[in-house]
């Protein structure tokens, strides 16, 4: 099977993002007065959709004023407070001489996913950025697929990302899923989500991808 188009995860697949979003949280819950849990359990965070995550902590009434506080330092300083993972420039200059075409897709709102990926030089490689909106749509992943997959149409198509979040949107489209072992997910996350293939470093991807086709 040939891939010929790669969906790319943001967080924890393309970029280190923990610094920038775990000082978003806590700015957050700082100003609720709410103690933040500790660095290990806020980083089950990164991948998934934020309300729910601070749902669960200040509860559904608070959800939304904990999203926007978050959002208060995101939009200043805070998208601004990540690391290009090693690899990764490389990894999609070797897909792209394949003629691969990669298109971004990530839960994080895409105004500010278009603003990171501009920032690190990664935009010009791409050839569309799919993310979610401010309200909320489409930060399902499933459904953010879904999306992407009837506005670029169909095309041999696999989801590289570091979250089971990920495994589940490429599984509920057809896609195949590759898990990105070198992100945020813990321990045999993505084995147990049933990612059909994971990688260790961003350029077994090009190799890997070699022996598939």
């Amino acid at each position: 099977m040939r891939i010929e188009r790669l969906y790319l995860d943001l967080d924890g697949t393309l970029i280190d993002s923990s610094t920038g979003i775990l000082r978003c949280i806590r700015y957050a819950l700082d100003a609720m007065d709410i103690v933040a849990p500790g660095d290990r359990e806020l980083h089950d965070w990164i991948g998934p959709p934020l309300r729910g995550s601070f749902a669960a902590l200040v509860g559904e009434n608070d959800a939304d004023r904990a999203v926007n506080l978050y959002r208060q330092r995101y939009r200043d300083t805070g998208w601004l407070e990540f690391a290009v993972y090693p690899g990764i420039p490389e990894m999609l200059e070797r897909l792209a001489d394949r003629n691969i075409e990669l298109a971004l897709a990530t839960s994080k709102p895409r105004v500010f996913a278009e603003r990171i990926v501009d920032s690190a030089s990664l935009a010009p490689m791409l050839s569309a950025i799919f993310g979610a909106e401010l309200d909320g749509t489409r930060a399902d992943k499933a459904a953010l697929l879904a999306h992407a997959e009837e506005a670029l149409g169909p095309k041999t198509a696999a989801m590289l990302g570091d979250r089971r979040y990920d495994v589940q949107g490429a599984h509920a489209n057809g896609l195949l899923a590759i898990g990105a072992g070198w992100g945020f997910a813990s321990g045999s996350e993505l084995r147990v989500a049933g990612a059909d293939i994971i990688l260790h470093e961003p350029l077994d991807l090009p190799q890997r991808l070699n022996r598939q086709t």
